[in-house]
């Protein structure tokens, strides 16, 4: 099986969303939500990663990271509590 190039690529490895959520255990929402962003938050790949491997596919931490740059994001600046948002510290 070829390794995933996109998050669309990597949900689609279960066939449906649903699917996808089963195998890594992350509320149906949350999945249809990373379809609909292109993006998978970090915290997730290792529920990624895992679910993959069970599938004989080889995804990695980097292939996720290659991923999210890819789709344009940027990390969140850090926010200093009771801060609104955009304030830079």
């Amino acid at each position: 099986m070829n390794k995933p190039q996109s998050v669309h690529e990597v949900l689609a490895l279960w066939g449906t969303l649903r699917a996808a959520a089963d195998a890594t255990k992350l509320p149906y929402a949350r999945v249809c939500k990373m379809q609909a962003r292109g993006s998978i938050r970090s915290i997730h790949w290792p529920n990624f990663i895992d679910a993959a491997r069970k599938l004989g596919v080889d995804l990695t931490a980097d292939d996720l990271l290659r991923m999210h740059n890819q789709a344009g994001r940027r990390p969140r600046p850090k926010q200093t509590r009771g801060e609104p948002r955009g304030v830079a510290a």
